[in-house]
């Protein structure tokens, strides 16, 4: 008894564990979580210092420096990069991606421990979180208010929302796109020089008299009491009557040379938002949500949404929180085409089926082994964590086309045995024990080729190891299931043949089919008869694979349409808040005239710093179906935002891609969706050879938005301190260098808190002391030995000059980065080659250089699927080797593999589609799917020969009986990826090229392979016959 008699003659048995499967499995699907992509956790890691008043340089070689050093000795590090700006630095690790970063906590803290000692003493300990910076926020959320204050409104907001939201699994961080109220303390500085006051008397008479801590506890034999000293100044009024000093016997309060105000933490600041329809808003509370790597981004969308409705409905009725921006959004309706895709892929099969088999009830039986085969796929999924998301729905959709073809076959073999007289039941259990060996080799050669995408290392690597093992699980089910459940109905639901009772479409379909049989056979003896003509055609397909290869151009993953559009702001260096706001407005005017927008903000101002010179914006588009397409939109934006009146800045606008494989840390601009960075010893050799790259680089019409971080004309203020005449009066440097920083330097000196919050307070020289260089001379400093005050003109020499805005290092070395898109129409490959040619030619060999992010990634994927691919064509003819027991047969059905390769990318050529990554997975596909048929044929030969039929008689035979399953099995996998092929859905874009090279190789694989595995068979059974027989011969 062999293995599906077992199933044939207890169909109850059968019955019953299918529908176990189909109950279980139905309700796993819905608890399988729903994603974009695979969740995988790149580890990379933030560290972040901050010295106030600190320049890059001085960040990047007094404080980035040594973490960086202590850093690199942290095993499983794979790059260090820092970026280091005035007064903070940005040190990102990343690790290698088999690592988990909770396991290196302990390593990262002992690194920054050990790097305190030498940090200047100014430094806070530096802080980190398992942050990667090239990740990009998932949501944006608005709360406005007409009512309420903007500070009122901070508050409310970051207590009921942002505290809670934090604490969600998931969330990495929320950053609040907004000021918090601060106290800001005015000071005139030409009233403090006539009392006799200077800063640092504002300033120590502050800090005694805000302390903030414990007033401890007394306690007696029956109670204990806490002391809470109300030490804390939280009112304006409260500081304005603060003394500083006396003078005269009079005291001299802070309300007498300045003001205390309740005001914004960050004047600066400056966010506008449009929605067509409605009012603008000035100004709102902007949330911006970015999640964890190993976080699924729709569980965390449904988690945060129902925080949002319980703490709104805490909130006072005046205000509004309104999502502005959901990725889930975008992954739930690419989710809701790729399954749509996945419906249409399944009758298309079936009504393959049909026409094949041309009996509605024969149909039904491959009808139902296909949905129980997916759902067996759930079923497993769900019990190893994967999640429903685009890959491992695109695997499905992939394998319906082919996993029906063992059901197919044996189904088509067991209509045969009954056509020739068998009753179905007897002729369900010779089928399937002869068509057994067949079933089993396809499978295990069709799961082989994937095995080698299961060990693929690197980030692509575990990103696609959910859909190759996905893949793999539902090959195995479709062969347990086309062994057990195919011929058990079959059995049960064939009628006995009788050449009468055949409806007319049958009658039709044989025939049609028996001259495309006797056509086929006569042909056939062609090759038969000389089959180096096979060998021909077979090496032009070789040929043609590869001319056609290095034809196709390449790319990474498409953008796809996710209708949002991100753009960087960038003025000038030295420019003004109220400059860049003006040039905001202008943007903003533009933007609500466009008829594809639907909505958008823009930010200027997120900093209080020197350097005003950033923005940003976002746009929601409308729907796809009421728009042209992203490339259109963006070119028309670009269009307009060149002619704005008051033309200072630049916007560098970029399309969110709708799906995108995490990356390491990289320091690419906001506005780009790439990035090179250039690195040597000598920052001065650095920066030089980064600007003629970029000037090649923006001369290229084959890149868009070209910008680097090397911006050399920070306008600074140099301030030299005459040390002896200083001392000589009394007057120290930690004096000088404090006085400074308190004049101008926006730096919350001390805070106080108010219920959960903490607020600073901000010590400041009024703002008509801070418009030029030349208020350096009204600011005094006291003399420790007289008390008299000293100007500052007369202790220091200061001149205006420019230095670095940003200092970057990677690996400790010096580097820059020059940020880019590529223009459309140009692939990814041609973008990376053109840049490798420039710094070959620009380069010397002390400076080097290395691509950022996706096209680092592209580049090695690459160069590990061409490689994969040989390890696949490898272990495929070992498993056929041992199956076969031969060394030269699964020669003769590997032959087959150039027909689909050549037929698959010459079609990408044709549709002017690119090689992308998810062509790649197609490759894959048609070397497992396409040697199906030259499985089938030898496999039939082989037997043929066995009971002593001629090797040309055999394969002749094999090649006419296996036609019609051959053809069916061709066709189901065919019309499976037609879907995919025609870019249905509004992302089908971003799959099209895995349909094409699916549906291209399949189709110029089925003709050819009918005639070159064939001729490849008679040819390789000489060999054997000449050489391995005669050495097997008796002596």
């Amino acid at each position: 008894m062999n293995f599906s008699e077992i199933f044939i003659r207890r169909p109850v048995a059968t019955i019953l564990i299918m529908v176990a499967v189909v109950v279980f499995g139905i309700a796993t699907y819905f608890r399988l979580p729903v994603s974009d992509l695979p969740t995988i956790e790149y580890p990379v890691v933030t560290i972040w210092a901050f010295n106030s008043g600190a320049s890059p340089e001085s960040m990047a070689t007094s404080v980035a420096n040594p973490i960086e050093k202590q850093c690199m000795q942290i095993s499983g590090i794979e790059n260090i990069l820092s970026v280091n700006t005035d007064g903070w630095s940005k040190i990102m690790l990343t690790f290698q991606p088999d690592l988990k970063v909770n396991e290196l906590i302990p390593d990262i803290q002992s690194a920054i421990s050990k790097s305190m000692q030498y940090l200047p003493k100014s430094v806070l300990e530096p802080t980190f979180s398992k942050y990667n910076p090239s990740d990009r926020p998932i949501m944006y959320i608005m709360a406005y208010s007409d009512k309420l204050s903007r500070s009122k409104l901070y508050d409310i907001v970051n207590d009921r929302i942002v505290q809670p939201m934090t604490m969600l699994d998931g969330v990495s961080k929320v950053d609040i796109n907004g000021a918090s109220y601060a106290v800001r303390v005015d000071v005139d500085p030409k009233l403090m020089s006539s009392m006799g006051v200077t800063l640092n008397d504002v300033n120590n008479a502050i800090n005694a008299q805000n302390i903030m801590s414990s007033g401890g506890t007394i306690s007696n034999n029956s109670q204990t009491y806490t002391i809470e000293a109300d030490a804390q100044l939280k009112k304006p009024i409260d500081y304005n009557e603060l003394i500083v000093k006396y003078e005269n016997n009079r005291p001299v309060r802070i309300k007498d040379i300045g003001k205390a105000t309740f005001s914004s933490e960050n004047r600066n600041f400056c966010m506008d938002y449009y929605k067509k329809g409605q009012k603008p808003i000035k100004n709102p509370i902007m949330l911006a949500l970015t999640k964890k790597s190993d976080a699924n981004t729709v569980e965390l969308s449904k988690a945060v949404q129902e925080l949002l409705a319980k703490a709104t409905a805490q909130m006072p009725k005046d205000v509004r929180v309104e999502i502005v921006q959901d990725s889930s959004k975008t992954i739930i309706r690419s989710i809701a085409d790729v399954e749509t895709t996945l419906i249409l892929a399944f009758i298309f099969v079936l009504i393959v089926i049909y026409i094949f088999l041309g009996k509605i009830k024969d149909t039904i039986i491959p009808g139902i082994t296909l949905p129980i085969t997916i759902v067996f796929t759930f079923l497993v999924m769900y019990f190893l964590g994967y999640s429903i998301d685009n890959l491992s729905l695109m695997a499905i959709i992939l394998a319906i086309g082919f996993i029906v073809d063992d059901s197919i076959v044996v189904l088509e073999n067991t209509v045969r045995h009954v056509e020739n007289g068998q009753s179905p039941f007897q002729a369900s259990i010779n089928s399937a024990k002869e068509i057994m060996p067949s079933i089993i080799s396809m499978t295990v050669s069709l799961a082989i080729v994937f095995l080698p995408i299961v060990f693929m290392p690197g980030i692509v690597g575990k990103t696609f190891r959910e859909f190759s093992i996905t893949v793999i699980i539902t090959i195995f089910a479709s062969c347990l299931l086309s062994l057990t459940l195919t011929p058990m109905m079959s059995a049960y639901m064939l009628s006995p043949f009788s050449p009468f009772k055949k409806n007319k479409f049958e009658i039709f379909k044989d025939r049609f089919l028996g001259k495309i049989i006797s056509a086929y056979s006569k042909s056939l003896n062609i090759f038969l008869d000389k089959p180096s003509i096979a060998f021909l055609l077979w090496a032009i397909c070789i040929a043609g694979t590869v001319i056609f290869y290095i034809w196709t151009p390449k790319n990474f993953i498409p953008l796809g349409d996710s209708g949002i559009i991100i753009g960087q702001i960038k003025g000038p260096l030295g420019i003004s808040a109220p400059q860049m706001q003006k040039f905001q407005s202008y943007l903003d005017q533009d933007m609500n005239k466009d008829p594809n927008i639907d909505r958008f903000f823009t930010i200027t101002g997120s900093s209080e710093g020197a350097d005003q010179s950033g923005g940003f914006m976002l746009a929601m588009l409308k729907d796809p179906s009421k728009r042209p397409s992203m490339n259109t939109v963006i070119s028309n934006m670009r269009n307009y935002i060149s002619e704005i009146p008051y033309n200072i800045a630049s916007v560098y606008l970029l399309p969110k891609p709708v799906l995108s494989i995490a990356t390491g840390a990289k320091s690419t601009a906001q506005g780009a969706q790439y990035s090179y960075l250039v690195t040597g010893i000598d920052e001065n050799e650095v920066d030089k050879y980064a600007g003629i790259l970029l000037d090649k680089m923006q001369e290229d019409k084959r890149f868009t938005d070209v910008q680097t971080d090397v911006e050399l004309n920070m306008p600074v203020i140099k301030l030299s301190i005459l040390r002896q005449k200083a001392s000589s009066l009394g007057v120290d440097a930690s004096n000088i260098e404090q006085t400074i920083t308190s004049a101008f330097s926006h730096y919350a000196f001390t805070q106080f808190n108010k219920g959960t919050n903490t607020y600073d307070v901000i010590l400041e020289a009024k703002e008509e002391y801070a418009l030029s260089p030349d208020a350096l001379d009204n600011i005094y400093v006291k003399s420790s030995t007289t008390g008299k005050l000293i100007p500052l003109s007369t202790i220091t020499q200061w001149y205006t000059t420019v230095t670095p805005s940003t200092v970057t290092h990677y690996q400790q070395l010096a580097a820059a980065t020059i940020s880019f898109n590529i223009a459309t129409g140009v692939s990814m490959e041609e973008a990376a080659n053109a840049i490798k040619k420039y710094t070959a030619s620009i380069f010397p060999s002390e400076i080097g250089g290395l691509f950022q992010g996706e096209i680092q990634q592209f580049l090695d994927t690459i160069k590990s699927f061409l490689i994969l691919i040989l390890i696949a064509v490898f272990l495929k003819y070992i498993v056929l080797g041992i199956l076969y027991e031969s060394f030269i047969h699964p020669f003769t059905v590997l032959t087959t593999l150039p027909t689909a390769t050549v037929g698959g990318i010459g079609t990408l050529l044709l549709f002017g589609a690119d090689l992308s990554l998810y062509a790649y997975v197609g490759i894959f596909l048609l070397l497992g799917i396409v040697a199906k048929n030259g499985i089938m044929m030898v496999d039939f030969a082989i037997q043929q020969m066995k009971k002593k039929v001629p090797p040309r008689e055999a394969i002749h035979n094999a090649c006419l009986v296996r036609f019609r399953p051959i053809l069916m099995t061709g066709l189901t996998t065919i019309m499976g990826a037609i879907p995919i092929a025609l870019g249905y859905g509004t992302d089908g874009s971003v799959r099209r090229s895995l349909g094409l090279i699916i549906v291209g190789g399949m189709i110029f694989s089925q003709i050819i392979t009918l005639y070159i595995t064939p001729g490849v068979f008679i040819a390789m059974q000489r060999v054997h016959e000449k050489f391995i027989s005669r050495k097997n011969r008796p002596m």
